[in-house]
């Protein structure tokens, strides 16, 4: 079982991410993490 915690800040043209998880296997939760951090890199905005 993973939690994820997301947060997303976006001020003006300042933006700031925040991703926290815990989980029972450290790898699959570290992966999570990853994943998410990519997916968030891959955001366009109008």
């Amino acid at each position: 079982m993973v939690n994820l915690f997301l947060h997303l800040f976006i001020g003006d043209r300042s933006f700031h991410q925040q991703v926290m998880a815990a989980g029972d296997n450290g790898d699959a939760t570290l992966g999570l993490v990853d994943e998410v951090k990519g997916k968030i890199r891959s955001l366009h905005f109008l």
